[in-house]
């Protein structure tokens, strides 16, 4: 029995030190496999473990920054709360109310009625402009009646709002005009006058007499004309008029802008 005792406890000290062999301490095989390693491969180990420190230093000094800068910020977003007004100052608020509304309607008023008062821009207002000469053909009167002058010679008609066929310029748009008129007297004892219409509405008249000589009258007139109303001019009875190939006599107008 005795003998049975000593050969288990052999075989337990046995197996015990075969076990610590097996397992082994860590921190032996840990330095076994330090002295193993290569010193270079050791010193780029040592370097990246270092740079990965310094990485994580700056990454809580950012951290404890942006906590700081949110700290800062709390009291400004605290007084933007309702809830944490004084009535002071809730009461400055909305006695500052209806002002503020009112000014905002009459901007909005004032903003929504350009459309309606400027309705056209330089791009699409159109080209409007002619200037024409009477003709070629030297005295013209005198007649019996008011005639109506035919400026037969274009020189300038964009928009083709002048008819040459007719004598009349008819207004495209709705607009204010520039109009000039120019007549000439040469060497007649007969007075020279013209009249000019908008319309069935004379709005001047030029009046002179040659006297023997040459003589020039002109007028300009500005008119707001509707779409389709009418201009032109005609020659008043018993009066005459000249014009040749120097177109002494002519007629011009444009529109100055649409509304």
């Amino acid at each position: 029995m005795r003998a049975l005792t000593v050969v288990a406890l052999a075989l337990l000290i046995s197996c015990l030190q075969t076990n610590s062999r097996v397992e082994g301490d860590p921190a032996e095989e840990k330095d076994n496999k330090q002295e193993n390693v290569d010193p270079d491969v050791r010193a780029e180990l040592k370097a990246l473990k270092e740079m990965v420190e310094q990485q994580r230093v700056e990454l809580e000094k950012y951290k404890t920054k942006t906590g700081e800068r949110g700290t800062e910020s709390e009291p400004v977003e605290a007084r933007l709360k309702p809830e944490d007004l004084t009535e002071s100052e809730l009461q400055e608020l909305k006695s500052k109310g209806p002002g503020l509304a009112a000014k905002l309607s009459v901007e909005e008023k004032l903003t929504g009625d350009l459309p309606v008062r400027y309705p056209q821009t330089v791009t699409d207002r159109p080209n409007v402009a002619f200037t024409v000469a009477l003709t070629n053909s030297g005295r013209v009167g005198p007649f019996n009646a008011d005639t109506t002058l035919v400026f037969s010679k274009v020189i300038t008609n964009f928009g083709d709002a002048y008819n040459p066929i007719t004598g009349v310029f008819t207004a495209p748009v709705k607009g204010v005009y520039y109009f000039y008129a120019n007549i000439f007297g040469y060497f007649s004892e007969r007075w020279m006058g013209v009249a000019f219409y908008k319309n069935r509405n004379s709005v001047f008249t030029l009046y002179d007499t040659s006297n023997g000589n040459h003589e020039y009258a002109s007028n300009v007139a500005i008119l707001q004309l509707e779409k389709g109303d009418v201009v032109y001019m005609r020659l008043v009875k018993n009066h005459e008029i000249y014009d040749d190939p120097l177109n002494h006599t002519t007629f011009s107008g444009f529109l100055l802008f649409a509304i």
